[in-house]
């Protein structure tokens, strides 16, 4: 198992999207991606995080891809997997826009929070996309 970083952001509500370092990726796989936060009071979050991944496939233009990822805020450290279809017409990078946002409409919990993105790329999971 070998970690690889593609980095921190303090995530801030209503500050647009954070993107994080590019990895490649092939077709047809799916990636164990690890989610780690860091927050002063876990207690006093009221907002949840939004991952996008923006692809770009070897030798075409980048594209957002249309499913996205949800994340609560906890403490403990989460991990979710990034299927890459074979419909993205081959391999390529791709590379995480993160958006904070809160669960109520105009709120704010004011609670410093930060996001740490990894990736294991000894991990090859077959995608089921």
């Amino acid at each position: 198992m070998a970690l690889v970083d593609l980095g921190t952001s303090d995530l801030v509500l209503g500050q647009g999207y954070y993107i994080y370092d590019p990895f490649d990726y092939r077709e047809r796989s799916a990636y164990a991606i690890y989610a780690t936060f860091n927050s002063s009071n876990f207690s006093n979050v009221f907002s949840f995080i939004r991952i996008y991944g923006y692809i770009t496939p070897t030798g075409e233009l980048p594209r957002l891809v249309s499913h996205y990822i949800d994340l609560e805020v906890w403490a403990l450290p989460q991990l979710f997997y990034f299927p890459m279809s074979s419909l993205f017409d081959g391999n390529g990078t791709i590379e995480f826009y993160v958006e904070r946002r809160s669960f109520y409409a105009g709120g704010r919990d004011g609670v410093d929070i930060s996001l740490n993105l990894a990736y294991d790329d000894q991990i090859s999971t077959p995608t089921w996309r």
